[in-house]
């Protein structure tokens, strides 16, 4: 009879220790998901000391290119390892602090932004044929310029900031004079979606 008394209470607490753990599975599988926007900022300085009254070619300082994902955006930054997935929306860029004095009015052309992996490089996304024929203007008017992408190439932007929190963001083209000083902020418009546990 005790042995049987045991046997019962064995498959009780097997049952009972079964029931538990299926629930907790239910309990992590049904984890509430949130979404919420972001804006990824990241300013840079175009600084050109150097007299080319004929043009000169510009390409971006690498030491500012990295935008880091967790560390402008704080939402992201606490949601950052629970990040299911990154849907972009769009891509803009803002001028400011233009000063050119020697050269008047300066223009930016075959330009290109480069997206592409912080820390091994290679190429996810160019934008091509970036340009604007009056850096002043677009600076004095805060105009906001939004960059075309293809649906693939979203997704690859998507994928690193998922991945690596961070993308690097490589900027060239010709100016039509310098010396000039610029202040460029591009922003990515994301809708991002994270487990919470």
């Amino acid at each position: 009879m005790k042995s049987l008394r045991f046997a019962l209470r064995a498959f009780a607490a097997i049952c009972v220790a079964f029931f538990m753990s299926s629930a907790s599975c239910d309990l992590f599988q049904n984890a509430d998901v949130i979404t919420f926007s972001a804006e990824l900022e990241h300013k840079f300085e175009i600084t050109e000391e150097a007299d080319f009254p004929n043009g000169h070619n510009y390409t971006s300082d690498p030491a500012d290119e990295i935008l880091d994902a967790a560390k402008v955006n704080s939402e992201f930054a606490k949601n950052a390892d629970k990040i299911e997935s990154i849907k972009i929306n769009k891509v803009t860029y803002v001028l400011s602090g233009y000063s050119a004095q020697k050269c008047g009015t300066v223009a930016f052309t075959n330009g290109t932004l480069t997206f592409s992996d912080p820390d091994v490089g290679g190429t996810v996304n160019v934008v091509k044929n970036v340009s604007n024929n009056n850096l002043k203007g677009a600076s004095d008017s805060g105009t906001v310029y939004t960059l075309d992408f293809d649906q693939a190439s979203a997704d690859a932007i998507s994928k690193l900031l998922k991945e690596k929190k961070k993308i690097r963001i490589h900027s060239a083209g010709t100016l039509s004079c310098t010396p000039l000083f610029l202040k460029v902020s591009a922003k990515l418009d994301c809708t991002i979606t994270a487990r919470v546990l």
